[in-house]
């Protein structure tokens, strides 16, 4: 067959749920054209997404050739690590995509320390003290333009993308470790907002409503006013944790739905990761869209609800209401494109439940 036409029938399938027929026509696209990159990328996440991790994470080495994926493959100044007994290693371990991807695939750092590995972790600038205070003793760069390396000594024995080590630490669902949380925050700082956030003893609910995902952002958003009518209610103070939540936007969704939304000016999500790491520890729950938001929770051990569109991101898997990379995540998923009414439904009810047994 056409692999063009093939890819896009995989595209449709994929897109109306039915994920198992379009890895069908994504293996046929990729047989049809050796070095078809997006076949095989395509694939990786229709595998990722239904658990099958052995194919998925193979498949996935595709990502970096693959049209229109958000990530650049680093080149440093010594051999790439090409697999092998790890144990023992040096390895420059590098993240990447978005900084919800980076905080996603350090998870994997435990494995690594666990298996002899003596990492070195480059990562967003931002995420350095956060990783320095989480994995003590354990040497990390922050990311430069340039990829830098020549500058460690000894040399490491290699490099690689942190996520593409998965392929040998998550072989399947079994060898995802239960954790209560890989990073720590800033205990004072989450202290402090905790304190300014619990006046008068409340229960403290963080929410956000939107993805800024430049390809399936618009169908994972929600509207604030939906998301703080299902939570507001007496005893309860709502915090935005959105990164590019506005004042006035929160104001006046705070005023249609007939609830306080705590807008706090102090804390920049976006220039200041450490300090929001802390106030999202401050939280009793975390109540999001998929968004960056939820690793941050998820990484902390917070417990996190994630409302997830009719077809989720390849990690959120397809009809569990758990997560294998975050324990303390509560997945509730969407039945129909774009209806979001159902969904808000089972939060209402679910924190109902959750207060109760509080």
């Amino acid at each position: 067959g056409d692999p063009g036409r093939l890819l896009d029938l995989g595209n449709a399938l994929y897109d109306s749920g039915d994920v198992a027929a379009a890895a069908g026509h994504y293996r046929a696209a990729a047989a049809a054209r050796l070095g078809n990159a997006a076949a095989h990328y395509n694939l990786a996440q229709a595998l990722l997404l239904q658990g099958d991790y052995a194919g998925g994470w193979r498949e996935y080495g595709w990502r970096w050739k693959a049209p229109g994926f958000p990530g650049t493959y680093r080149d440093f100044p010594f051999p790439k690590w090409s697999g092998g007994d790890i144990a023992g290693r040096r390895l420059l371990v590098w993240t990447e995509q978005g900084i919800g991807d980076e905080i996603m695939s350090l998870s994997l750092v435990p494995d690594l320390l666990a298996a002899g590995v003596r990492p070195v972790i480059e990562c967003d600038p931002r995420l350095v003290p956060l990783v320095e205070r989480s994995f003590p003793g354990v040497e990390t760069m922050a990311r430069a333009d340039a990829p830098a390396g020549t500058s460690l000594a000894p040399l490491p024995d290699g490099h690689a993308p942190l996520l593409s080590l998965a392929g040998e630490l998550r072989s399947d669902v079994g060898a995802f470790p239960r954790h209560d949380g890989y990073l720590q925050p800033d205990h004072e700082a989450r202290r402090r907002c905790r304190a300014r956030y619990r006046r008068g003893k409340p229960l403290v609910v963080g929410v956000a409503w939107r993805s800024r995902n430049p390809a399936t952002g618009r169908r994972r958003s929600i509207s604030l006013a939906d998301l703080a009518r299902s939570l507001g209610r007496d005893g309860v103070r709502l915090v935005s944790l959105q990164h590019d939540a506005k004042p006035e936007e929160v104001a006046r969704a705070a005023k249609v739905a007939g609830t306080d939304i705590v807008f706090d000016d102090r804390i920049d999500p976006v220039a200041d990761l450490d300090a929001y790491a802390a106030q999202v520890a401050a939280m009793d729950l975390i109540v999001s869209v998929d968004n960056s938001l939820v690793h941050v929770a998820g990484a902390l051990g917070q417990p996190v609800w994630v409302l997830l569109s009719r077809v989720p991101d390849w990690r959120w898997r397809l009809n569990e209401e758990t997560s294998p990379w975050y324990p303390s995540a509560r997945l509730f998923r969407q039945f129909d494109h774009d209806d979001w009414a159902p969904v808000l439904a089972a939060v209402r009810r679910a924190f109902g439940a959750w207060r109760e047994n509080g």
